[in-house]
Formats: structure tokens, C-alpha cells, sequence
């Protein structure tokens, strides 16, 4: 049965405001506070991770038991609604991942953003999204896009006996820390 992202009810209230409301898609709920908007299928197995891209764009990461990293993107359909569209789905490791996390990329590049997965199989993988510019052409003129593509960049090396159980990026990713299950902090410097 697939895992899924049942309540996305704490999407970021600036996203909405994006799109001004117009589709109602914030509706009163009297005291009940947040409201589920959406419901996807999204992993095969429990998601263990969400984490928002650091970027202009409403993009949502996932990682699950399936060993599965995904980027979730929400557009506007042709019917003026908007949705969530998996745009990415990559076997980033060959356990269950635990964490991800993505910052800025420290050197100046607009649209890149650098992140870290870590999985149960003592592993750690960094990651590389970049923005490609799209233009189209529409009926009422042109309208600009961008596509976000992640790639694996280089597996982190962990010592001998150590089993790491969390990751974090320092927010230039410039600092890259490990919290191990003996409770002791590993630090790679860029």
C-alpha cells in the first residue's frame, strides 16, 4: 500500500498568498485552525522526512522507507487549479533514508541549492538542484518557468564503527554535521 503524505496542512501560508487566494483555496475552517488541502501518493512505505527547497518556488522534498528521494513542485493546471506534480524520484540510497535537508549554495549561484540525505545503511549522499530557466510561449505572451533538476554529488565518508543517525548543513554549506548513535558530532569542512 503506498505510504502518503496525508496532511500537507502546514504548507506555507506565502504560497497561498502567491496565487492571492483566488481559487479558495484558504477556506474557513471556524476554530479549527489548518485545513488539508491536498492528498498525494507518494512513497511506497512510510516517509520519514519533508523539507521545503530554499527557493522562490513552493518545491517540497521528500524521503521515505522506499530509499526514495523525491522534489514535489506545485503549478496551476489549465484549469486555473493548482496541484503538486513529482518532478524528481531517485533510489538515493539502498536503505531507509532518515533525513534530508537542502540550503543555499554558498557560492552566490541564484538558483542552486546543495543538500545532504543520510540513510540507515550508515551512509551519507550529497546533492546538487539546479533551476533551469524555461520559457513558453502562450497565448497571452510569454511565460517564464523554472524546471528544478537534482543530481547525486559525492558520497561523504564516514569512519570505521561509526553509525550515523542525522545530518545538518550549516546554512552557507560551507559546514556539513553528523549527530552518530554513540552521541558523538562528526564535522566535515567544504
Amino acid at each position: 500500500r503506498f505510504g502518503m503524505i496525508s496532511h500537507i496542512c502546514n504548507i506555507e501560508v506565502e504560497i497561498l498568498n502567491r496565487y492571492h487566494d483566488t481559487k479558495g483555496l484558504l477556506q474557513s475552517q471556524g476554530d479549527m485552525g489548518w485545513v488539508c488541502l491536498y492528498t498525494l501518493e507518494a512513497h511506497h512505505g512510510t516517509i520519514t522526512y519533508l523539507r521545503w527547497l530554499p527557493v522562490k518556488d513552493p518545491i517540497l522534498t521528500s524521503v521515505g522507507m522506499d530509499d526514495c528521494l523525491k522534489l514535489w513542485a506545485f503549478t496551476e493546471n489549465s484549469r486555473g487549479r493548482g496541484q503538486w506534480t513529482n518532478t524528481n524520484n531517485v533510489r538515493a540510497h539502498e536503505a531507509m533514508i532518515r533525513s534530508v535537508m537542502f540550503v543555499k549554495d554558498c557560492n552566490g549561484l541564484e538558483n542552486r541549492v546543495i543538500g545532504v540525505t543520510n540513510a540507515s545503511d550508515n551512509t551519507v549522499q550529497m546533492w546538487k538542484i539546479s533551476a533551469l530557466l524555461q520559457v513558453k510561449n502562450t497565448l497571452d505572451g510569454q511565460e517564464i518557468d523554472f524546471q528544478y533538476l537534482l543530481k547525486k554529488s559525492q558520497k561523504v565518508e564516514i569512519p570505521d564503527g561509526v553509525g550515523v543517525f542525522c545530518t545538518a548543513l550549516r546554512n552557507d554549506g560551507q559546514v556539513l554535521t553528523a549527530g552518530c548513535l554513540d552521541g558523538s558530532l562528526l564535522m566535515w569542512r567544504q
